[in-house]
């Protein structure tokens, strides 16, 4: 049984140059969990510049007797090392998030944490607080007599309207880049994608919050000050009506200058001209699609069960109501070549969008994806090496098909680096008037040195960069980093 829990994000390995924009969503669900139960709790998210001395102070202070980490796979040995200092000092340490989610108890192999909660925590937390048998608390990995125990999972939470939506009051607001809160409104994916780790973290089970509670948290928000949202929903949009429910909830509430932005990627077929216009009406302003690629062949091998014809239509409409609409693509796909992701390239400059995101294909784990490349032994690094080091953003190569060596892969990342670039400039030039001086200003904003200076006194000071956000704001205006 726990007393006093403490929640701690770990350092990013890239914190000083890019500070996060927002509070950990995940621990601001069971702090509230905790705060319904009467547990008390803390966070320290160690990403806003804190080292492990902050931390120590937060442990001498807050004395918790039960540390929980947070982990993701990209540098989760970062997380491990932290972990490792923890039970060093005596705490009793349980790890969570995607990465163990993904890998279950054999992370527990890799770091000395106690134990690991796989999957949705909110219920698993109480549980651990308030319980002593371990053993039979579903959802959780444990040691026991030098051995690992792995428990089984717990079924998914499908009543998600009985959770408190996160207040982040003990997040330090104020430190993140942005004054932005994201908002979840479901959980899962129904889809087949190939190469997508979502059904692997929490399963394919679609499970959704009523129109009402979304309503009431943004309507939450607004009364706060914030008057940005987040959407980061993997799939917002599935059910068309619950959509249409949720605006017609917030144009009743008749708020001013509110911006709602889905920026995590929305499928392109689950959305229309009628739905877009009608999101626009009360508030939406940013959209990402998920793409992937403009090649619908590439499309059919990974089982994204869209073609490219219709995903154009919800950009084309995207595009004319006034959205900023950004596009995923992923650099590398089964069945692409170097030939092909040109038809992914000229999608991408088709269209008067705000930016394109070329991502840099990654295999995770228990992905189809990942067992047809160890099947055809198609891995350039090990897992164990890649997994940690290289993320989507980072252009190298981690598969060599006879279609598409490692020396196409590379020079087709080089072309997409390129490809973005541009794109946000020509984005740029047109917010500021789309004549040949904003492509000069653009240019200037986007060369390397103005770059660098820009952002890296953006990124030094959040306060600032919230400022800069909201000015650029009032006027239309998007700058991406």
């Amino acid at each position: 049984m726990f007393k006093r829990v403490l929640f701690c994000v770990p350092e990013s390995p890239n914190i000083d140059k890019d500070p996060p924009q927002i509070p950990h969503i995940g621990f601001g669900y069971l702090m509230e969990m905790l705060n319904k139960h009467n547990i008390e709790n803390d966070v320290i998210d160690m990403r806003l510049g804190y080292k492990y001395t902050d931390l120590k102070r937060k442990l001498d202070s807050f004395k918790p007797d039960l540390v929980g980490v947070t982990m993701w796979t990209y540098y989760h040995e970062l997380a491990y090392d932290l972990v490792n200092k923890l039970k060093a000092d005596g705490y009793t340490v349980a790890i969570g998030g995607p990465h163990v989610s993904t890998f279950g108890g054999d992370v527990l192999k890799e770091c000395q944490a106690d134990l690991a909660v796989k999957h949705e925590g909110e219920y698993t937390i109480i549980d651990l607080c308030t319980r002593t048998d371990w053993e039979n608390i579903e959802g959780i990995a444990y040691r026991s007599n030098n051995q690992i125990i792995e428990n089984a999972d717990r079924p998914r939470i499908k009543d998600l309207d009985s959770l408190q939506f996160p207040r982040y009051a003990k997040f330090e607001l104020s430190k993140y880049a942005r004054k932005m809160i994201s908002v979840v409104t479901s959980r899962g994916c129904p889809y087949n994608c190939t190469f997508c780790p979502i059904k692997v973290v929490l399963g394919k089970l679609y499970v959704f919050r009523s129109a009402k509670s979304v309503a009431d948290e943004i309507s939450y928000w607004y009364e706060q000050g914030y008057k940005e949202l987040d959407i980061v929903d993997d799939n917002f949009a599935v059910r068309r009506e619950r959509v249409y429910e949720i605006c017609n909830l917030l144009e009743g509430k008749h708020f001013k200058s509110l911006r709602l932005v889905c920026c995590n990627g929305i499928r392109a077929d689950l959305v229309d001209a009628d739905i877009l216009k009608r999101m626009y009406e009360v508030g939406f302003r940013e959209i990402a699609f998920g793409v992937e690629s403009g090649n619908s062949q590439v499309l059919k091998t990974v089982k994204k069960a869209e073609d490219v014809a219709r995903i154009e239509r919800s950009i084309e409409a995207a595009c004319k109501l006034g959205y900023e609409v950004t596009l995923f693509f992923i650099v590398g796909l089964p069945g692409e070549t170097l030939e092909n992701l040109e038809d992914s390239i000229k999608l991408a400059y088709k269209y008067p969008i705000a930016r394109a995101k070329f991502m840099n294909l990654v295999p995770f784990p228990a992905t189809e994806l990942f067992d047809w490349a160890v099947k055809n032994n198609y891995l350039t690094k090990d897992p164990k090496e890649y997994l940690n080091h290289i993320a989507h953003h980072e252009f190298e190569p981690l598969l060599n098909t006879p279609e598409y060596t490692v020396a196409q892969r590379r020079q087709g990342l080089a072309r997409v680096k390129k490809v973005m670039a541009d794109i946000k400039k020509r984005s740029v030039a047109r917010q500021m008037g789309g004549n040949p001086v904003s492509r000069l200003m653009a240019n200037i904003i986007y060369s390397g040195p103005v770059h660098g200076a820009i952002f890296g006194v953006l990124n030094a000071s959040p306060p600032l960069r919230r400022l800069v956000n909201k000015i650029l704001n009032k006027l239309g205006w998007v700058f991406y980093e």
